[in-house]
């Protein structure tokens, strides 16, 4: 099969009218739902299905409103109204889900962000009570997501996130033997491999021009693709276009990973992001961590450096294995300092300074 995906993350919000979305009670069991808690426990029953019983891969623009990193990297989406036909019945936000050790942590969004993604359009098999089931887009074999600000940027520009995966990871073998004649025996010998060929664009809009400020200018970072061509990117009306034609044959592994920053070109120290530092004195063992967007882990000894808008709300997330112990800051300004939170039986101790290196940021950022 083939995929082509061409929507601009610009006006992915002006979609046609929502439709209705499939019914979670009486279609689930139609598409090969077995609702028998047995058979899931012994590997009898699949845990998901495809929707329709079409693995046709599905498209899927919105806000991201959740994300809980745990074995899958789960992403709940607000869809914009051209993709809440993905919606089950009565559903006010779809899964997004791949394993989360096939996700590079570059391209986990965070609450706020918009994405474009494409996949596997399923139904979640092992939950059913007490509205039936609901639809995933699992796994996704595409991600776009569009930063406001980067965090790991010290001049101040907007930030496109790239991932695509020939990978199908378990759940993708799941679902495509959901439609065999014999699940189990398909299991054993079913190829972890989907197709992603296709034509792809995504747009990603220049931050506000700052007082001072030169040219537009476009860098892209390769965080590992391989192949496939890399994708191009061109400046159009004060955005970053970027396009890819993926053409992969059945069985070869193709993966995409790239950055996109946007921003201008002689930014003046005083219109820079704020430079934050942060140091951990707790938890001791490396915990997963989200830090205004920058994902890794939080311990004694990883300290993490962050780039922040003057005046702009953040958040830190420490997802720990009995709960997520969330902070919120007004500002860079106001995070400064001592924190300690023992609230959820999890110790977090940690120290936000700000490094006054705008001067020699402003020298060294890119022409």
């Amino acid at each position: 099969m083939r995929l082509a995906v061409a929507l601009a993350l610009l006006a992915a919000a002006t979609g046609a009218a929502a439709a209705t979305g499939p019914n979670p009670i009486t279609q689930p069991p139609l598409d090969g739902c077995a609702r028998n808690p047995a058979a899931l426990l012994q590997g009898l029953a699949p845990p998901l299905v495809y929707v329709n019983r079409s693995a046709q891969p599905h498209a899927l623009t919105g806000v991201v409103a959740a994300v809980a990193p745990t074995a899958d990297l789960d992403i709940a989406v607000t869809p914009d109204s051209a993709s809440a036909f993905l919606l089950a019945a009565g559903a006010e936000s779809i899964q997004a889900a791949r394993d989360a050790a096939t996700v590079p942590s570059f391209a986990w969004p965070e609450p706020g962000d918009r994405v474009q993604l494409s996949g596997s359009w399923v139904w979640n098999c092992t939950k059913w009570k007490p509205a039936g089931e609901r639809t995933e887009l699992h796994p996704f074999r595409t991600l776009w997501e569009q930063r406001a600000a980067a965090p790991a940027s010290p001049w101040g520009e907007t930030e496109g996130d790239l991932f695509v995966s020939t990978d199908s990871t378990q759940a993708g073998v799941v679902a495509d033997c959901a439609l065999q004649p014999s699940y189990a025996t398909c299991l054993a010998t079913q190829p972890q491999w989907q197709d992603v060929s296709g034509t792809y664009r995504f747009v990603l809009p220049a931050p506000p021009r700052p007082q001072g400020a030169g040219a537009l200018r476009v860098r892209i970072v390769d965080r590992g693709s391989s192949g496939g061509p890399p994708p191009t990117v061109a400046l159009r009306a004060g955005a970053a276009v970027v396009t890819m034609t993926l053409a992969t044959a059945p069985g070869a592994q193709l993966a995409v990973a790239e950055q996109v920053f946007l921003g201008w070109t002689k930014v003046p120290s005083t219109e820079l992001p704020q430079h934050l530092h942060l140091s951990f004195r707790s938890p001791l063992e490396p915990t997963t961590c989200d830090v205004a967007g920058i994902w890794g882990t939080c311990s004694t000894g990883r300290p993490i450096d962050v780039y922040l808008p003057r005046g702009t709300p953040w958040r830190l997330a420490v997802y720990t294995p009995s709960a997520t112990i969330m902070h919120r800051f007004a500002s860079p300004v106001a995070s400064l300092g001592l924190h300690q939170d023992r609230s959820r039986g999890f110790a977090v101790t940690y120290v936000v300074t700000r490094v006054n290196d705008a001067l020699k940021r402003a020298a060294a950022q890119p022409r």
